[in-house]
């Protein structure tokens, strides 16, 4: 089918546009937030949200060689995606701190903080970059289309470039990097 052909054809234009050496620094974060026993936090809108709590899990899950030892360094990965949290958060206060407010409950100076975002614009991505910096905590996104307001504030991101609205790509290979940085620290813990 033509439709197929095309998204493989905008798929695979996308994928060359992300920078291997940038999903080797994410995991080179990750791995000193670890060691260094950081809190990472992941989040995101939408599609998003569930790519966030799918690396969480990764992170915290399939790094570990033995699930047996209470001593074993793992990550302190947590997505801020849980559904109480941001109704209630965006209920009683403003749906652009749904995540901020959970940044300033669990992240701490040194930490590093995680967004996932197609548009990188979403008022409340923006706004937990800005609280995860004011804390001290390093910056890291995921981003798509021309990165949005979001490149201009975090202290680095990968990009996956795209037209506007190609959601579905964008989702596609966010995940897969977060697979590559998982199959990066497999091999190096």
């Amino acid at each position: 089918m033509n439709c197929l052909k095309e998204y493989d054809s905008r798929f695979e234009d996308a994928r060359k546009s992300v920078d291997n050496t940038k999903i080797e620094k994410l995991a080179f974060l990750l791995q000193k937030a670890r060691d260094k026993r950081k809190q990472i936090l992941i989040m995101g809108n939408g599609g998003s949200s569930t790519t966030a709590s799918h690396f969480s899990l990764d992170l915290n899950k399939s790094t570990v060689k033995n699930l047996n030892a209470i001593n074993e360094k793992r990550f302190k990965s947590m997505s801020l995606n849980d559904i109480a949290a941001i109704t209630a958060y965006g209920n009683d206060i403003s749906y652009d701190e749904v995540f901020s407010q959970q940044s300033i409950n669990y992240l701490s100076k040194g930490g590093l903080e995680i967004v996932i975002s197609a548009s990188g614009n979403s008022p409340n991505i923006l706004k937990a970059i800005k609280t995860a910096k004011d804390i001290g905590a390093y910056t890291f996104g995921l981003l798509g289309f021309d990165g949005g307001e979001a490149k201009n504030i975090l202290d680095d991101y990968i990009l996956v470039q795209t037209a506007k609205k190609e959601y579905r790509i964008v989702e596609d290979i966010h995940l897969q990097i977060c697979h590559k940085v998982i199959e990066c620290l497999e091999k190096r813990i």
